[in-house]
């Protein structure tokens, strides 16, 4: 008899648990979901809530539901991702090879993550393309305590961005699918071409912004609590068809419709930037799970804008679904239905029969000397999720700091991770700018070889917050928690070729309420021409 499990993806807001098959998504028991209690969900980390608990508990006794057994599935924007490239080997060897450089791929890790990789499949040199990913131990542990707290058994963690990828090769092994799953933090685009994953990438914003907005406005209702906001939302019209707007204004729509520019501009520049690459491709299919599918008028705003059909979950990898209990929106449950199923290269390898997880501490990769004592602080806010947008001449290339708020003990590693890791984003950004430079009509040479230079000299604990670039000039703003390192990479700016630095630059710095100072400089600059070479 198949195994049942409970797949439960909590969302700051909202939290989604499936009734299912362990390895299968051929068949739902049960779904719902609930509002998530407050002090329960902080960017992936979990903590035990008795409020959590207990409307987990009604809703399992309301449909009768008496399965123990969880996976949990995790979105979060602090997990370090990336694909490596490495030699063809056995799938049993590519966990040991990645565990033993674990140190080259992800710099300053130390020994707080656990690492597990995706095959994303092979290259035309026959490499291995592996996803590699870094999961924060301190995010596995509350997972692993809050099984504890709700009387369950944890069988396993996945990632949402593991189980669509699966599900999507799976169902697609023939020509180019693409996946667009808007969750509450975060969108992930999923790009398939004959069954293999040719791009993945994770968006960290979601529906919420919009739904927040709303709420906060009460333009949907007057004190409504989220998950209202979110019932009343997929059944009144809240975005417009195109962000240019209609002929007639609209409240609703001016605030919710602004809220979700960017999660859409991202989504359309990435798919821009592959179509750039395989331009003889045609896409057979774009699909859109999630719980903004359901968001009135948000799946029209998103084919417009894209400039391409879309088609729902519900219609094509959860057609053939055995649903046992009719649930409704059956597409709002794919990252959780998914994740049960994504049977290989589990991110956690349970104990049979156990509650909660056991570790191979020969999985972890040992810290540097340097790193081996773990230095905790507590922070009330910690600042740094950035994503680069780079559009071509003349336009603003911006970062956007996203703030969250950190309640319990962190180490400081995990920060020194979390910067390396956004600049490891803000890098890959940076070639998906450059290839579109290309198809510009007028390219700027000197502002490529500008980031060329700032990728070679930045240091990992040093972000880049904002670009402001045109044809003759660049201002650069940068932030870092160490003076030291900033005041090295301003240095390195003036023996960079491609700029002259204009103005004396002053390293700032501010201090909050729980002592953690930050240091900022602003950087000027103009192109270097061959008079001032």
């Amino acid at each position: 008899m198949a195994e049942k499990v409970l797949s439960i993806e909590i969302g700051p807001h909202l939290t989604k648990v499936v009734e299912t098959e362990r390895k299968s998504t051929n068949v739902v028991y049960n779904a719902f979901y609930f509002a998530t209690p407050e002090d329960t969900f902080e960017n992936g980390n979990v903590k035990s809530n008795p409020k959590f608990k207990l409307r987990l508990d009604e809703g399992l006794k309301e449909r009768g539901i008496k399965t123990k057994k969880v996976i949990f599935v995790i979105q979060a924007t602090n997990i370090g991702n990336k694909e490596e490239v490495m030699p063809k080997m056995k799938d049993s060897k590519i966990k040991e090879y990645i565990n033993t450089n674990a140190g080259t791929f992800f710099p300053n890790s130390g020994d707080s993550y656990k690492f597990t990789y995706r095959n994303n499949g092979i290259n035309e040199d026959g490499q291995v393309r592996a996803q590699l990913f870094a999961i924060p131990k301190n995010i596995i542990k509350g997972y692993e305590t809050l099984a504890e707290f709700c009387n369950l058994t944890l069988t396993d963690i996945e990632l949402v961005e593991n189980g669509i990828a699966k599900v999507i090769r799976e169902n697609y092994p023939v020509g180019t699918t693409i996946s667009i799953n808007v969750e509450s933090i975060c969108t992930y685009l999923t790009i398939v071409k004959g069954g293999d994953i040719m791009l993945q990438r994770m968006i960290p914003f979601g529906i919420d912004e919009a739904l927040l907005a709303l709420q906060e406005g009460n333009l949907l209702g007057n004190n409504l609590s989220f998950d209202e906001v979110f019932e009343k939302a997929c059944s009144t019209e809240c975005f417009y068809k195109r962000f240019d707007g209609d002929d007639t204004e609209d409240e609703i729509k001016d605030v919710a419709t602004e809220e979700v520019r960017y999660v859409i501009g991202n989504l359309t520049r990435f798919i821009d930037y592959y179509m750039s690459q395989h331009s003889d491709e045609d896409i057979d299919k774009v699909i859109i799970s999630g719980l903004a599918t359901y968001l009135k008028g948000f799946p029209s705003l998103l084919a417009n804008e894209l400039n391409r059909e879309l088609v729902l979950a519900d219609n094509t990898v959860l057609r053939d679904v055995a649903n046992k209990n009719n649930v409704a929106n059956l597409g709002i449950y794919l990252s959780a239905l998914s994740s049960a199923a994504n049977a290989d290269n589990t991110v956690i390898e349970s104990s049979k029969g156990k509650k909660g997880l056991s570790f191979d501490k020969s999985d972890l990769v040992k810290a540097d000397d340097d790193f081996s004592v773990a230095k905790k602080v507590i922070i009330g806010a910690s600042i740094i999720a950035l994503v680069l947008i780079i559009a071509g001449i003349g336009l603003k290339v911006f970062f956007n700091i996203r703030k969250d708020n950190i309640n319990d003990e962190i180490s400081s590693l995990q920060e020194a991770k979390e910067i390396n890791d956004k600049y490891q984003k803000a890098k890959a950004n940076y070639d998906v700018a450059a290839n579109i430079d290309k198809l510009s009509s007028v390219a700027n040479d000197a502002f490529l070889n500008l980031l060329g230079e700032m990728e070679s000299a930045l240091p990992s604990d040093v972000v880049v917050t904002a670009i402001d670039a045109d044809s003759d000039a660049v201002t650069v703003d940068v932030a870092s928690n160490s003076k030291a390192s900033i005041a090295a990479f301003v240095s390195s700016f003036r023996t960079f070729n491609s700029v002259n630095v204009s103005d004396t630059i002053d390293i700032k710095s501010t201090t909050n309420d729980v002592g953690l100072t930050q240091y900022t400089a602003t950087i000027k600059c103009t192109y270097k021409t061959e008079s001032t070479n």
